[in-house]
């Protein structure tokens, strides 16, 4: 018996939009659900990050589905620069976003009209995935709120409407309609964190706490909650200290609240403050209200911060004249 397509956890567009489709299970299902809704909607991007020998082939079949469905498809080969410190998942994951702008700009330009929204099939094993990740590092209520349904990145919004779907349900709607597809090898890969939560610590969860998956996600929501909270509280308290910060103003703040206001000034020059950093400038504002230290020229994030006249600037270099 052919099932019905998994729900959507947001409301359906009334304009084109992209579906990312890597030739997996779960973007298949993607997919195929929003083209039996409404395929003259739907514009499908592939991007081929060039990683693993089969990668053609992932490419060619999402192609070829596509021409069965009569839905416009552009594939795009994207450049993974593997930089130092930083893991080959998020390097891939960087290059994937800045090809998803790339993509939709190349479909315009070729009269395939859509909006810079982006259908992404991740489902409730991801998130907790996510959450997990996210523990590990010792990440803040932003991390610990795993993934919205809900994002805008770079001018585009991207939309997953199956964080609450288990990937049995997506295989569950495939298998019943005979839709066959990729299983990706990297997922055998151990060198990846995500694969080794997947593979070594979900099923100990299981076998631990059979509802576990659902627990994750309400506690995942209240630190979204919480973190609405934060951020209301910092734009408050921004505005009053200033943007760029006045020092005596934000020394009156409270420790902790003197803190989150200056992880959200930070945000808004894309710079995010590690544990250490963050301490260490909190320490040296501290000094600054005690007379014993006026200068101030910090590594924060990608750039550096400096007590400017009794105002925080932040640079991109730690000497201002270089710029």
């Amino acid at each position: 018996m052919k099932k019905s397509p998994p729900s959507f956890s947001v409301p359906w567009p009334h304009r084109p939009f992209v579906v990312a489709c890597s030739g997996g299970a779960d973007s298949v299902a993607m997919l195929y659900a929003c083209a039996s809704v409404s395929p003259h909607l739907v514009r499908v991007l592939h991007i081929n990050h060039n990683l693993q020998p089969d990668a053609p082939k992932f490419q060619q079949w999402v192609e070829e589905h596509c021409r069965r469905l009569s839905v416009p498809c552009l594939s795009l080969r994207v450049q993974v620069e593997h930089r130092v410190g930083d893991s080959l998942e998020n390097s891939a994951r960087n290059a994937r976003y800045a090809g998803f702008r790339q993509g939709i700009d190349q479909l315009n330009q070729l009269g395939i009209t859509t909006a810079p929204e982006v259908w992404l099939a991740h489902h409730l094993h991801d998130q907790v995935e996510t959450v997990l990740i996210a523990l590990g590092r010792g990440a803040g209520l932003g991390g610990l709120s795993a993934m919205p349904s809900r994002l805008i990145r770079g001018g585009i919004e991207f939309v997953r409407p199956w964080l609450a779907h288990s990937p049995d349900l997506l295989k569950e709607y495939l298998n019943s309609h005979h839709i066959n597809w990729i299983e990706d090898t990297s997922n055998q890969d151990m060198r990846f964190l995500r694969n080794r939560y997947r593979q070594w610590v979900l099923p100990s969860l299981v076998k631990c706490h059979p509802q576990y998956a659902k627990g994750f996600m309400r506690s995942a929501q209240h630190c979204a909650q919480a973190q609405s909270i934060l951020e209301e509280v910092a734009a408050d308290d921004l505005d009053q200290v200033g943007r760029p910060p006045h020092i005596p103003k934000l020394l009156n703040l409270s420790l902790h609240r003197r803190a989150n206001a200056l992880r959200f000034w930070l945000q808004d020059h894309h710079s995010l403050p590690s544990t250490v950093q963050l301490t260490e400038l909190l320490k040296q504002l501290e000094a600054c209200r005690t007379g014993g230290k006026k200068s101030l020229n910090l590594k924060i994030g990608s750039g550096y911060v400096r007590n400017v006249a009794g105002y925080l600037r932040w640079y991109n270099s730690p000497n201002p004249a270089e710029l």
